[in-house]
């Protein structure tokens, strides 16, 4: 098994456990209420000639811990200053190291947007990040077949006023 695969699997699990405590009606309910502009991924990399989405991680299967003290916060608005168009921030928790609550917390520090960078494998999670406060999310091809990207999850995206960026 690749390591793609592996952390699908393991995604998968983790989802399964979410739902268990919180269902996706109630999950749709909170990502309408943290309705934010809609479209702003997209406007952000439109903005000038070119644009940097600037990535906030803790950890990686290569690299392993990158940072013990993990100042999130701090790196978020760091880029933001630096001209930063949008953030990327892992929230995968077990080889990546992220926590959901870093996406919430820097979608509630910084003004610019702020994509959910995991291994999405279904709705729930696109509707999870909304409701996080996110303003677009990462669909890796590898993992989703066609009927969960068209029509399916970049158009769930797109009618939660959310982005999708595509990894191919």
């Amino acid at each position: 098994m690749n390591i793609l695969a592996e952390i699908a699997g393991r995604t998968k699990l983790r989802v399964a456990e979410e739902k268990a405590r919180l269902p996706l009606s109630e999950v749709k309910r909170r990502a309408e209420a943290a309705a934010k502009e809609p479209f702003a991924f997209e406007r952000a990399l439109k903005g000038g000639d070119i644009s940097f989405i600037c990535e906030v991680k803790r950890a990686s299967p290569s690299k392993g811990l990158i940072a013990a003290d993990f100042p999130y916060l701090d790196i978020a608005r760091d880029y933001q200053a630096a001209g930063a168009a949008a953030v990327s921030c892992l929230t995968e928790p077990y080889w990546f190291k992220g926590e959901d609550r870093y996406l919430s917390e820097i979608a509630a520090e910084i003004s610019i947007p702020v994509l959910r960078k995991d291994f999405v494998v279904n709705e729930y999670m696109v509707c999870a990040a909304r409701a996080l406060g996110a303003s677009a999310v990462l669909l890796i091809c590898a993992l989703l077949d066609d009927a969960q990207l068209l029509p399916g999850d970049g158009e769930k995206a797109a009618h939660h006023g959310r982005g999708a960026a595509l990894q191919i």
